[in-house]
């Protein structure tokens, strides 16, 4: 028994160290920049991702795969770079309203609001999230659904506007 609370013990230690040092087994982003002269195993890995992202951007086969590799970079860049994200998902956007591909062009309008409400912008961001929510439920997507109520509710709370 006393084996067991020991492999538990130690399970539990090395996962919160993991967690600890930029969680980069589950997230694609930068929880701090590293100082001059030095490089994170985070940044890496978010290096690594990113260029991987730009690749499959460039060798996408049809629209819809470039449409997903483009929200899927600004994805990536949405925490650090929102700009970079903004316009990688406009890019998206435009693609995806040209052939019709209706989760495409409200992934694209997520990462917007997103990036927008990283940025303080609010109001863009609260209209970027409610235009995904239609989108999502003309498709009755209803994950993408519950993300945008999420991110309608993020700003709300950001705002101090509890409607």
């Amino acid at each position: 028994m006393s084996r067991r609370i020991a492999a538990l013990c130690v399970f539990f230690c090395i996962f919160f160290c993991v967690m600890a040092t930029g969680n980069f087994l589950f997230s694609q982003t930068t929880i701090s920049q590293p100082t001059t002269g030095t490089t994170s195993a985070t940044t890496i890995f978010n290096d690594l991702a990113n260029d991987s992202l730009r690749a499959a951007i460039t060798s996408a086969v049809s629209d819809s795969a470039r449409v997903d590799a483009l929200n899927a970079l600004s994805r990536a860049l949405r925490f650090t770079k929102f700009s970079e994200a903004i316009r990688l998902a406009s890019e998206a956007l435009g693609i995806a309203e040209r052939i019709g591909y209706v989760n495409g062009a409200a992934r694209a309008h997520y990462n917007i609001g997103y990036a927008r409400s990283r940025m303080g912008d609010y109001a863009q961001a609260l209209e970027s999230f409610v235009t995904s929510l239609q989108m999502y439920e003309k498709t009755d997507n209803r994950l993408g659904k519950a993300y945008c109520y999420m991110g309608m509710g993020n700003v709300h709370l950001y705002r101090e506007e509890y409607p």
